[in-house]
């Protein structure tokens, strides 16, 4: 009892066992392609939040400098203040030496000047005129006069650029007395003739560039900006000196394709603005950026744990139902003996009657297996046969519009006195007929078939005469091989019909035949109107609708008399040769038109006639 009461403990930790390893592996099959599925997500999500405030701060700086440019441009263009420009406002003021009237007059018109611009650009904080004398003209007050040193700071670099433009960051704007609100400023030097008048000017709080509220959603390291000779801001630290260079500048640019890139942990980022004067660069830590997923890792760990601990416990206590009525039945059986009393001997009916009772069940099951075998065979082959017939049928049909074509082409050669060539179409037609409707042989020769299908496109020259031409090509290798009759006339016979209507060029009709890596190949081409996409898929829809129904006990469906389409052929060669036939259609690659190619495997997928 021991014994057995193991032997039941055994089966019921394989069964456990066999139930955990399948939730296990289901689980593990689900979740890790699931974890790194969202975690592509998410870290593709993370990229594209940092790369969005990337491009929107780089965006506000193109703005800036698109702004200024066009500002700067119209100093020397408008002529709306009296008859002069601001540009020659300004030449003016640096020749009066001396309080006057027109002086003053002068003034004034540049900073009417001046406020016209900040009514348009309303996001500039100040805008500037500054003389070389260090008179400064500005829409806000100028509260203080900053040192010679810093003034040159700010336009010295200017006026060496000779006329483009010059970008400073400063922690507050020079011209105040207090605030430290740090601003960028754009300068440009205002000069024509040999003698520079002045500079143009504007500042921007930097927060209008590189916004703060967004900046704070991502964890980056370090945002710089360079001109073509040196880096002009570095954040969040503004005073630390990062090594940025105009070489380091350029060794980003000359690497401009491959960002945003990965390196040494980080997630870089670099544009060259509009003008490509200035280049700016951002870093993010990836330990920090993508914190979030490895906390959804944990959380995606622990998740999956649980589940598959408490699917074992699950699955610990259905072993123990799912055996409890076995471990009953496997002791009654065991502890049932059935005494002789004539013999004197027990017989123990677990080893005797028993087994007995299941070999009986075993070659009675046995038994009605073969019958059932043998019934789904005459079932299949009955099946079969029906299929075939309705194949037959369908073979010995004649398209009604082909045969009366073909008799008023006879018809218009009597009219014409075309005797000789009447007499030699009633001929072919007369073997045509014979061929298709007149022998009950069911396979031929593909030199046969070949030889009828270039019988019929001859039929089908008579009618449309210069308009139609014909290749036909067998290789002799193949061409004793046998195949069911009328498969190559009937997708002829399909091209002309469906592929040339509305044309007006000439037909092209290209039959081969060849054999190739123990594959026989049929190819018919031709170059009329294709397959239309939704006709292709029509045609595919079709095939398979009647592959399907072949196993149905009424047949396939939609096989009409009065010819074989592609689906119909396909069909009848697939009721013969089952999987070693396969169809393709496809386009003419050569010429316009439409390619149906059809292949058997060799050697079972075809006879050969000796």
């Amino acid at each position: 009892m021991l014994r057995r009461f193991l032997l039941f403990r055994n089966f019921h930790t394989k069964l456990f066992i066999s139930y955990s390893l399948i939730i296990i592996i289901l689980t593990v099959a689900v979740a890790v392609p699931t974890y790194y599925y969202l975690k592509d997500k998410l870290v593709r999500n993370q990229n594209a939040i940092v790369e969005q405030i990337f491009n929107g701060s780089v965006n506000n700086f193109n703005l800036l400098e698109s702004q200024y440019e066009n500002y700067t441009k119209q100093i020397y263009l408008i002529r709306g203040y009296g008859t002069e420009s601001p540009y020659t406002l300004v030449e003016q003021l640096v020749a009066m030496d001396h309080q006057t009237a027109d002086k003053f007059a002068t003034i004034q018109s540049v900073k009417n000047y001046i406020s016209l611009g900040q009514e348009i650009y309303k996001n500039w904080d100040r805008i500037s005129i500054i003389l070389e004398d260090g008179t400064v003209f500005s829409n806000q007050e100028v509260a203080a006069d900053p040192p010679d040193a810093l003034r040159e700071q700010w336009i010295g670099k200017a006026r060496t650029l000779g006329g483009a433009i010059d970008a400073q960051y400063a922690a507050r704007d020079p011209y105040t007395s207090g605030g430290e609100v740090p601003v960028f400023s754009l300068t440009r030097l205002l000069q024509v003739g040999a003698e520079p008048a002045g500079f143009m000017q504007i500042q921007i709080e930097a927060s209008r560039i590189f916004d703060p509220s967004a900046l704070s959603e991502i964890p980056f390291d370090q945002i710089r900006i360079y001109n073509r000779s040196s880096r002009i801001y570095a954040y969040p630290n503004a005073e630390t000196d990062y090594g940025g260079t105009a070489s380091s500048a350029e060794r980003i640019a000359d690497s401009v394709d491959k960002f945003p890139r990965t390196k040494s942990g980080k997630l870089e980022f670099y544009r060259q603005s509009q003008s490509g004067n200035f280049a700016i660069y951002m870093t993010v830590g990836l330990d920090r950026l993508y914190e979030p997923i490895r906390n959804f890792q944990w959380v995606m760990i622990s998740i999956v744990s649980f589940l598959v601990l408490f699917s074992l416990l699950i699955y610990y206590y259905l072993a123990r139902i799912l055996t409890s009525p076995l471990k009953k039945i496997r002791f009654a059986l065991d502890s049932m003996q059935l005494s002789d009393e004539e013999n004197g001997m027990e017989v123990d009916l677990s080893q005797s009657y028993y087994i007995d009772e299941i070999e009986r069940m075993n070659r009675s099951f046995r038994k009605m297996n073969g019958r059932l075998q043998q019934s789904l065979s005459e079932i299949v082959r009955f099946h079969n046969l029906q299929l075939q017939s309705r194949f037959d049928l369908l073979q010995s049909q004649i398209n009604p519009h082909f045969l009366f074509n073909m008799l008023g082409v006879i018809q218009v050669l009597s009219d014409h006195n075309e005797s000789k060539l009447a007499a030699n179409l009633c001929i072919k037609l007369a073997e045509f007929l014979r061929y298709t409707i007149g022998d009950n042989q069911t396979k031929v020769s593909l030199r046969e078939e070949f030889g009828i299908t270039e019988m019929y496109l001859e039929l089908m020259k008579s009618r449309y005469q210069h308009r139609l031409e014909y290749r036909i090509s067998l290789s002799e290798e193949v061409a004793d091989m046998s195949l069911p009759k009328l498969v190559i006339q009937p997708l002829v016979e399909n091209s002309i019909k469906h592929g040339y209507k509305n044309l007006s060029r000439p037909m092209l009709i290209e039959v081969e035949g060849w054999m190739a890596d123990d594959r026989l190949t049929i190819e018919i081409k031709d170059n009329g109107t294709g397959f239309e996409p939704s006709k292709l898929n029509e045609v595919k829809q079709s095939i398979k609708n009647h592959s399907t129904s072949l196993s149905r006990k009424d047949g396939p469906d939609g096989l009409s008399i009065g010819g074989m389409g592609i689906a119909s052929t396909y069909l009848r060669l697939k009721l013969l040769y089952g999987e070693n036939v396969e169809l393709q259609l496809d386009a003419n690659e050569e010429r316009q038109g439409a390619v149906i190619r059809i292949a058997f495997k060799l050697p079972r997928g075809i006879e050969v006639l000796r």
